[in-house]
């Protein structure tokens, strides 16, 4: 794991090895004879993070993690892929480590909370709870006829995504004027120099198309439908960049998988008056379309685990606005500066984590074997 995250390691005397190892045999065994939720892989600060946790995290980044070790060398996506050495790394060794960034870092915010009083538990199973009473709350409100916002059901993804960034909001909110706070209005405007440039794009106005390629059947996503759906998006991106129209690339018979389609929509736009809704609703896209140019306008593939699909998309046409007086934005400046604020305390603490990695964790299987 990158950063200055300490890992600590168990050792034993020479004269005890021997008993040691055949009691962490033994304690594997026991392990994986128990449900996921039960079996420990690691401690964060001392709590835990559990199989479930890791294989969750996996999950997200096991399409990129094949489509990165299949670009190194041209095997096939066999039973022993996972276990292949790949110049000194496997790629299962190296979800392991990315599900594990992940998962430490979900952890330091859930402490976080929990140090602000904004929750009383930390663990999975906790965070799995919240996501049902969630559901049935929003069941409850469906079928009286009640307005709700979002999903009428979260699946495991998207309510963690939504529950990591109510705490996230409620813990700015209480660090802010403690420990995030501008020290004076100097400071502020330094800030506002800095990322003015960043504040323009807020009301630019550009056209583009859009190719969505659906990962989610009847309300689920499969890890298998979400691997033939980002390979079906870079083989349509790869298509654009070589300069195909977008129908062409999208129609063409060897960018499908079997079953699957993609759906093209042309000349959407984004201006002012979207602008805003776009940025709080989907952020992903917002954030792509702003880094688009005139040299590259075709964008990198956009996960929306939202709607349940991979997007490219490409701008045709886009005008940049002025960059905004101090005056006009004080109140965003304010608010920016507080995220970059929070972000770096929420590496720092991260780096400073104490995580212990156990025998499981070695042994995790993350689904994909």
């Amino acid at each position: 794991m990158e950063g200055r995250l300490t890992f600590v390691k168990l050792s034993t005397t020479a004269l005890l090895a021997m008993a040691v190892l055949a009691s962490a045999a033994l304690l594997v065994k026991s392990l994986f004879a128990a449900p996921a939720a039960e079996i420990v892989v690691a401690t964060v600060n001392g709590d835990n993070i559990i199989a479930e946790e890791l294989a969750y995290f996996a999950g997200l980044h096991r399409a990129s993690v094949i489509e990165t070790f299949l670009a190194e060398e041209v095997v096939a996506m066999d039973t022993r892929f996972w276990q292949r050495d790949f110049r000194g790394v496997s790629p299962i060794e190296k979800l392991r480590e990315l599900a594990l960034e992940d998962a430490v870092a979900m952890k330091a915010e859930l402490q976080l909370a929990h140090e602000l009083g904004l929750t009383s538990d930390v663990s999975y199973a906790s965070l799995l709870e919240a996501m049902e009473k969630e559901n049935a709350r929003r069941a409850k409100a469906v079928a009286n006829g009640e307005p709700i916002y979002g999903p009428a059901k979260f699946e495991e993804r998207t309510f963690i995504d939504f529950y990591r960034g109510k705490l996230a909001t409620l813990s700015k909110e209480s660090l802010a004027e403690r420990e995030f706070a501008p020290m004076d209005e100097r400071e502020l405007v330094s800030f506002y120099e800095r990322i003015s440039t960043m504040l323009s794009p807020m009301t630019n106005s550009m056209t583009y198309d859009k190719i969505a390629i659906t990962y989610r059947y009847e309300g689920k996503d499969g890890d298998k439908r979400m691997e033939e759906a980002f390979r079906m998006a870079t083989v349509i991106r790869e298509r654009l960049l070589a300069g195909e129209a977008a129908p062409e690339a999208v129609l063409a018979e060897a960018a499908y998988p079997a079953g699957m389609a993609a759906a093209y929509e042309e000349k959407l736009e984004l201006n002012e008056s979207n602008a805003s809704r776009m940025f709080k609703s989907n952020n992903s896209l917002y954030t792509a379309l702003q880094a688009a140019s005139e040299g590259q306008p075709i964008t990198s593939v956009i996960d929306d685990p939202i709607a349940g699909q991979y997007v490219i998309v490409r701008v045709t046409d886009w005008q940049a606005a002025e960059v905004p007086k101090f005056e006009e934005v004080r109140d965003v400046v304010r608010k920016l500066y507080v995220e970059e604020r929070y972000s770096a305390y929420m590496q720092s603490r991260v780096e400073a984590a104490v995580v212990h990695l156990l025998p499981a964790y070695y042994e995790s299987k993350l689904g994909v074997e």
